[in-house]
């Protein structure tokens, strides 16, 4: 298979959306392999949750993979190794996400998660203008409409408490810029 993306932005945002491209492409086609070997011809309900956000992206890796980052925001314990590797995060909203990690990137994570037969992705890109948006994206085949619905109210909550967390640290790193060093 051939894969070609154009039409990127010129000047200095075209990093970020061609590292977004190249980060966004790497979990849907990591996704799609997913899909094809466990749940071809399955039903699928997809939930997306998007916030607002102020981050660096070599910071934000450590809130979708170590506990420590995790745990601010997401679980009560368990974190997200490498690509292949299982894993089995508890979350602050009750229930497990256990499964695979199926990509990772330097700014977005994709894992299979068992409990609803399907795949999560930790999402993170760039909307122009310097803004930029935290998310996730859940993606279930089978999975009933009752609990869909549970699942986006915690995916709600959870990302308000990673936009919140990713604001405090912006204003943390903005004060220390600001403060003079002690000689």
């Amino acid at each position: 298979m051939t894969l070609v993306n154009s039409g990127f932005l010129e000047g200095s945002e075209w990093d970020e959306e061609y590292e977004g491209i190249l980060s966004g492409w790497t979990n849907a086609l990591a996704v799609l392999k997913h899909y094809v070997e466990n749940h071809f011809g399955k039903p699928k309900t997809a939930i997306l949750v998007l916030r607002p956000a102020v981050f660096q992206y070599e910071a934000l890796l450590p809130y979708f993979t170590t506990s420590e980052g995790l745990s601010r925001w997401l679980t009560s314990s368990g974190e997200i190794g490498v690509a292949g590797e299982g894993c089995a995060l508890s979350l602050h909203e009750g229930g497990t996400m256990t499964g695979r990690v199926l990509a990772i990137t330097a700014r977005e994570v994709a894992v299979s998660w068992n409990e609803v037969g399907g795949v999560f992705e930790f999402k993170a890109f760039g909307t122009g203008a310097g803004n930029r948006m935290v998310g996730g994206r859940c993606v279930a085949w089978n999975l009933p409409p009752g609990r869909a619905g549970e699942i986006k109210a915690g995916m709600e909550k959870a990302f308000d408490r990673l936009s919140a967390e990713l604001a405090k640290a912006a204003e943390v790193a903005i004060s220390q810029r600001a403060s003079p060093s002690p000689l």
